[in-house]
């Protein structure tokens, strides 16, 4: 029997890497190029994943096509490769990253699914030996790997800082080998590992707080200053290594204005946002959150029903009278006041000029929300394995009792009322069969609370990454939006494709680097290091500080039809298509009633019409099948509109209630202003017509009912 768990957790991994499996969210992408086969096999792709969707899988997939070569000879960028992304490149550093070793030996898909699969096995591997090594018993502290992992930070977070979160545990566990030889190598290897896995400071500052109340209560009175030196070295060691490797995207991003000279104030994290510990589902709908103002993955916390458990059962009375060990006492404490420090730099209103004596000014307050679940996980999980747990009818009572309440405090007073998720009504049942649990193998009990809340967290956070084989990723299938695409590319001096469609459909993320990673030589793209160099030859005329402005950062580079260069978002700087020899392709313009001789057939529909001022906003959907080059939308006017502002849309809405997929970008969002003199915008008569040069088809969008009658003029 006791074998049965690692035969299980074997015979997982043989069919994760047997098909190839990955959590990316990828197939986006895939719709909108109009595969048929995605490759999805459980799930739904999150389009707030963009940061591995639209740059970190397509980076990959570029490595890939570029022969894990250092320098990207596919882009047009020709960038280094070496960046704050992990992605494999043939060079010395591979050494640093095992989750990337079978690239060299074998297709893509299985190395990218095996990438995966590392950053899963480490973790919960790495987190029950920790939790273990910290006086926790071993059937406990391996499910309370999986309650850990099964928490909104991490699964909200995970294809972003997997490499991050995994490989945390084992710099610990690294540090407690006796022998300085092998601890030496073991650190200096683990640590280098897990900078390179993701460069991202504010993880490191926030979980770097935890590793010192660790190691301070748990090594440090065993090895004294002496001791404490020689890991400090190893510590040096091991960022001077990271940095020799990254030194040129170092030199390039120190300075820049973003991220390399971003200074943060504490006390930007409600108290509500943290109530999610306690509550792990009180503002969550759908996957989606209701605090105002945030995205799901930003109000995500390390939550669970671990620590309202561990409230409920843990007899205080007991626990005065047989405390805990001091090993596991200076541990608490420890992290305790770890805890208090990352909590303060969350919700107090603390200076950058004060933060910064930590590097905490480096790091926004909602970064550092794994390191503190972790520890006060920790604290509780100490308390627990005290023994002094009572499971009690009273206890269970208090326990239902304060889930409630929570409740009742927070999305029960939400208007319109969020609904009640899977894990919500499923949190009292699973309490109960706790305490049943509990009051027959009492000896069991830090076990069976920390399973009890590891189920509760899969069924709450499970579903959010989908399956997504990665044969469809790295393996292109041409479609009809490819092949327009390529003949695009060879139509463009330079054999570069300039294309600003596509980046108006994928939210605020633009295309990233989609094009490049599908072996497109695109002007649009994902520049992790500033290139200033080359923005000087593509601009010579533009003014040295204003050039420094918007290209000095890490950016996306998004084609824009501007008469110059554009900062849009901290990110994202617009450049126009002249800088790459092409002229514009615009989808959306304004025409005039004489170009049209016949009105053709209707289809879609407008949604929506709102008008401020001079101002009319529209929004709807045309019958564009997929997202393709010549797709376009006329407004016909004979009144001198001007465009401010064209966006086309997903509408997963239209798929569902016209049960086809192949309309899932067919959704349009657009701006105008009506001049002076000409009526009211909401008098204005709007008349649409859609193409598609693919597919030779037009059609008329019809109107919303009561709206004005399609004849292009003003009433």
């Amino acid at each position: 029997m006791r074998g049965a768990p690692i035969a299980a957790a074997v015979l997982a991994a043989a069919v994760w890497l047997g098909n190839a499996w990955s959590p990316s969210s990828y197939a986006i992408i895939l719709r909108s190029l109009g595969v048929q086969e995605t490759g999805l096999v459980f799930g739904t792709p999150r389009e707030i994943r963009g940061d591995e969707w639209a740059i970190l899988t397509p980076l990959t997939q570029a490595a890939v096509n570029n022969g894990l070569k250092r320098y990207n000879e596919t882009s047009f960028y020709r960038e280094d490769l070496r960046t704050v992304d992990s992605v494999p490149v043939a060079d010395w550093g591979l050494a640093f990253k095992p989750d990337q070793w079978l690239y060299p030996l074998v297709d893509a898909a299985y190395a990218f699914s095996y990438q995966h699969l590392v950053y899963i096995v480490a973790f919960l591997a790495g987190y029950a030996l920790l939790f273990a090594r910290l006086g926790i018993g071993t059937a406990a502290a391996a499910l309370l790997s999986f309650v850990l992992f099964f928490t909104a930070f991490a699964q909200f977070w995970w294809t972003t800082f997997a490499p991050n979160l995994a490989y945390f545990p084992w710099l610990l566990l690294s540090l407690g080998i006796r022998r300085p030889a092998l601890r030496a190598v073991a650190f200096i290897w683990v640590a280098v590992a897990w900078m390179l896995g993701y460069f991202y400071p504010p993880i490191f500052i926030a979980l770097a707080v935890a590793l010192a109340a660790v190691y301070g209560s748990r090594w440090l009175p065993e090895r004294g200053i002496r001791g404490a030196a020689f890991d400090a070295a190893l510590a040096f060691t091991a960022c001077a290594i990271t940095a020799l490797y990254l030194h040129d995207f170092l030199a390039a991003t120190w300075n820049s204005v973003y991220p390399g000279l971003r200074s943060v104030r504490g006390g930007t994290i409600p108290w509500a946002l943290q109530l999610q510990m306690l509550w792990p589902t009180a503002f969550l709908s759908g996957f989606e959150t209701t605090l105002p103002n945030r995205n799901v993955c930003e109000a995500a916390v390390v939550g669970s029903y671990y620590l309202l458990l561990a409230a409920c059962f843990v007899d205080l009375r007991t626990l005065r009278r047989a405390p805990l060990a001091p090993t596991s006492r200076r541990i608490a404490m420890a992290a305790a006041a770890g805890l208090v420090l990352l909590l303060a730099w969350q919700l107090l209103p603390i200076p950058a000029s004060v933060g910064r004596w930590l590097l905490f000014d480096r790091v926004l307050p909602q970064r550092m929300m794994f390191a503190t679940g972790f520890l006060l996980l920790l604290i509780a999980a100490l308390a627990v394995e005290a023994g002094a747990l009572r499971f009690t009818l009273p206890r269970l009572a208090t326990f239902g009792a304060v889930v409630i309440a929570g409740w009742a405090a927070t999305k029960w007073t939400l208007r319109p009322f969020p609904g009640i998720e899977i894990a919500d009504a499923a949190v009292i049942p699973v309490a109960i069969g706790a305490w049943i649990a509990g009051r027959r193998f009492p000896q069991r009990g830090p076990a069976i609370v920390a399973g009890a809340s590891a189920l509760l967290g899969l069924l709450a956070f499970g579903g959010f990454n989908p399956i997504q084989s990665a044969h469809p990723i790295f393996h292109r299938e041409s479609t009809p939006v490819t092949q327009a695409l390529e003949a695009m590319q060879q139509r463009t001096p330079g054999g570069v494709l300039v294309i600003d469609q596509f980046g108006t459909v994928l939210n605020a993320w633009g295309q990233g680097a989609t094009l490049n990673g599908l072996g497109f030589r695109s002007a649009a793209h994902v520049l992790l290091a500033p290139e200033l160099a080359l923005w000087q030859r593509l601009f010579p005329e533009m003014d040295a500080a204003e050039r420094e402005r918007i290209f000095n950062r890490s950016a996306q580079i998004v084609v824009r039809d501007l008469d110059a260069p554009k900062l849009i978002a901290i990110n994202i700087a617009a450049v126009p298509p002249r800088a790459f020899g092409a002229t514009p392709e615009r989808w959306f313009s304004i025409r005039s009633p004489d170009d049209i001789r016949e009105w053709p057939a209707s289809g879609g529909h407008i949604a929506a019409r709102t008008a401020s001022g001079r101002r009319l906003t529209l929004s709807g959907w045309a019958p564009w099948h997929g997202l393709a080059p010549g797709q376009s939308l006329a407004l016909y006017s004979s009144l001198p509109l001007s465009v401010v502002y064209a966006q086309r849309a997903e509408r997963p809405d239209v798929v569902a209630v016209l049960h086809d997929e192949r309309l899932r970008f067919s959704g349009f969002i657009f701006e105008i202003d009506v001049p002076e003199g000409a009526g009211a915008p909401d008098r204005l008569a709007v008349c649409l017509v859609a193409r598609d040069a693919l597919a030779g088809t037009a059609a008329l969008v019809t109107p919303e009912p009561a709206a004005p009658a399609c004849d292009a003029r003003p009433r």
